[in-house]
């Protein structure tokens, strides 16, 4: 069945490839007529600075958080789903926050306003103002707009709009609005976030649903009572929340729609009262039966797969040839720097059946996914779609009903008894790989007759591995010189790769300048060369010269070297003493130093008793230290192994003793003297 054809004929001329992927998520279980409707963007201009009243110039306390540094007296968010003038979906998100500062603190955390966004989203109309404690006004200039990379937890790079917020004091009022533009969408899935980084007096939501016929609106909260959407008479959906406390930002939380508050809206002609596992049998048998007839491969899928595997005969290898055929000969739209014209993505639209794609190489993520499945088929394997959530963002429980929470494609491919999970059509992995954001949790194996849940393992600790070593040599004033070397395997990899995706050698060479230079300031990085970058079945090395004056300081006649060049600076993984939210480790790890140094002639290390190995929980993680000396070589190892999961809170104190201690033990200081 073409989807595309059946969408257009549905919808008219929302030929979008998100249209296409949302197809997938609920035409199969919702079925019927659509009626496409919009409002024109032109309709909706930027918001109009609203005015303050003497309540919110006279405030000199937070209301929702006694001791907060800065609270929203409002967040308005106004979400609008339209067809442009090409008649292509897309949707609208207009933003417009007020925010009174009542501390020095506020004041330095909010001069500066950034906007992050991902993917094909745009942010326009970004604009702020400053209203002082006597009524006078400071607009923010163009000068004051900027484009920047934000680094996230966990190393994750995004991009973001930013505005420098001018004239900010204690007592002022900051106001600021933006638009997200969102190309070739419509929000099928809208989650609209409640609770922030700030407290808010008054959260306002407007929504304005697209006509879909018999299709209905329908809203889930999180973390907050059921609340009604009215209608107002504009024609859009209105709910508000007031009194909404802040979400504090912890080290190695949770994905934060686990924890803080949020709504979903979505549409639906489901009837209410079905139980999770009818649900989601229905859902998966239908997501089947709409591919039933692509899985089926033809003649010229035939060919291709036959000619992909050559005369290679073990199974594993078979299907190891047509994943790379389909990773490295079609060109996917969806990874990070693919170039594609508007006449391609047409074609996409018009046709995206794994004849298509295998003929043309070229189609989007999922494309590529089920023209893998396709050619598996073709070859004798039994191969099924499959679909799992996103440990990024929340822990899929079957008992939510949506298919918002099932919302990445995977191929299901049985061996003997078990079906393994694949994912040519993401860019990062390899053929045996799949990023930890679909691992460690339930997949639903979507099958004519039985479609069930299938638990897809985590990829264990010695898998992801990150080796690095060095080749130094220490002079006698305390200089450091030499060079490093960092490999890694499995998630280490993935998420390493997936960062560098749209990164220029430059912008690479001043991450990892910037990774050694935030710990040493001093250093001089030379020579950067990083290998694997574009294959994933091999590991990715990364090398680099440096050079530290001053690395080992001097006290008197000798040099106090740090032992841990990796560790040195490093801050504590657990700075806080106390914990609101679980511990989340996404997963399990083990890294492995070696640092290899040729000390200055005629020293000596005085003592080189290594640190007590360190557990972790009992058998959740591990630290190790050997340090040893022949003629002038030192050498340091270090292990670390960390099992991945979730701890609760319960758990924190001892796990915080535990890292506190391994910190401790890799700032160690080893004294270099004089031989006698």
């Amino acid at each position: 069945m073409n989807q595309s054809l059946w969408i257009s004929s549905t919808m008219g001329k929302m030929r979008a490839r998100r249209i296409r992927w949302v197809s997938l998520f609920f035409f199969p279980i919702l079925g019927g007529p659509l009626a496409a409707a919009g409002v024109s963007p032109a309709t909706w201009r930027a918001p109009a600075w609203k005015p303050v009243s003497p309540q919110e110039q006279a405030l000199r306390a937070p209301i929702v958080e006694p001791d907060a540094d800065a609270e929203a007296i409002f967040w308005d968010v106004r979400v609008v789903d339209s067809l442009d003038v090409t008649n292509d979906p897309r949707t609208d998100t207009w933003n417009h926050v007020r925010v009174k500062v009542f501390t020095p603190r506020g004041k330095e955390n909010w001069t500066r306003i950034d906007i992050p966004y991902e993917g094909r989203t745009r942010v326009v109309d970004l604009a702020a103002r400053t209203i002082r404690s006597d009524g006078s006004i400071v607009e923010a200039g163009k000068d004051a707009l900027s484009e920047r990379t934000l680094v996230k937890a966990g190393g994750v790079k995004m991009k973001a709009s930013s505005v420098a917020v001018p004239g900010v004091e204690v007592g002022s009022l900051i106001e600021y609005r933006w638009r997200e533009i969102q190309p070739d969408h419509v929000s099928f899935s809208t989650l609209l976030i409640v609770e922030r980084e700030i407290p808010i007096q008054r959260a306002t939501f407007a929504f304005k649903p697209i006509d879909l016929g018999d299709w209905r609106m329908q809203t889930a909260t999180f973390g907050v009572p059921p609340a009604p959407f009215s209608r107002d008479s504009d024609g859009l959906s209105v709910m508000s929340v007031t009194n909404v406390h802040s979400v504090a930002e912890e080290p190695f939380a949770p994905p934060a729609d686990t924890f803080r508050a949020w709504i979903l809206v979505t549409y639906t002609n489901q009837k209410d009262g079905a139980s999770p596992d009818a649900y989601w049998r229905a859902f998966g048998r239908r997501v089947a039966d709409l591919y039933k007839q692509v899985l089926k491969p033809g003649g010229d899928v035939r060919k291709i797969a036959s000619a992909a595997i050559g005369d290679e005969i073990e199974p594993e290898r078979r299907l190891g040839r047509l994943f790379d055929h389909c990773r490295t000969k079609i060109r996917n739209v969806d990874a990070p720097g693919s170039k594609v014209t508007r006449e391609d993505r047409e074609r996409l639209a018009k046709d995206d059946s794994p004849g298509s794609t295998l003929s043309r190489l070229l189609g989007t993520s999922s494309a590529v996914d089920i023209a893998f499945a396709a050619l598996a088929n073709a070859v004798g394997f039994e191969a099924r779609l499959a679909r799992v959530g996103d440990r990024s963002r929340y822990f899929f429980d079957p008992a939510t009903m949506n298919p918002y929470f099932l919302n990445r494609l995977l191929v299901a491919v049985k061996f003997g008894e078990g079906w393994r999970f694949f994912s040519p059509g993401t860019p990062s992995v390899a053929f045996d790989e799949l990023p930890w954001q679909a691992e460690d949790g339930l997949a639903l194996l979507c099958d004519p007759k039985d479609s069930r849940f299938v638990r897809i393992p985590a990829t264990p600790a010695e898998r992801n591995t990150v080796r690095r070593n060095t080749r130094f040599r220490l002079d006698t004033d305390g200089t450091l010189d030499g060079t490093v070397t960092v490999e890694m395997s499995g998630q280490a990899a993935i998420s390493r790769r997936a960062a560098f995706a749209e990164a220029t050698p430059e912008e690479i060479e001043r991450t990892i300048r910037e990774e050694v230079t935030d710990r040493f300031s001093a250093a001089e990085i030379s020579a950067v060369a990083v290998e694997g970058r574009d294959a994933p079945e091999r590991p990715l090395v990364t090398t680099y010269k440096v050079r530290v004056p001053g690395f080992a300081a001097r006290a008197g006649s000798r040099l106090l070297f740090p032992a841990s060049w990796f560790r040195k600076g490093r801050a504590p993984r657990f700075p806080s003493s106390t914990r609101t939210q679980s511990v989340f480790f996404p997963y399990g790890s083990t890294d492995e130093d070696e640092i290899t140094v040729e000390l200055p002639e005629k020293f000596t290390a005085e003592e080189l008793t290594a640190p007590p190995p360190i557990k972790i929980l009992g058998s959740k993680g591990e630290h190790k230290v050997t340090v040893a000396q022949e003629g002038r070589t030192l050498t340091y190892r270090r292990s670390f192994k960390l099992a991945g999961g979730t701890f609760g809170v319960a758990d924190y104190e001892p796990l915080k003793r535990a890292f506190d201690r391994i910190q401790s033990a890799d700032e160690r200081t080893i004294t270099l003297a004089p031989r006698p």
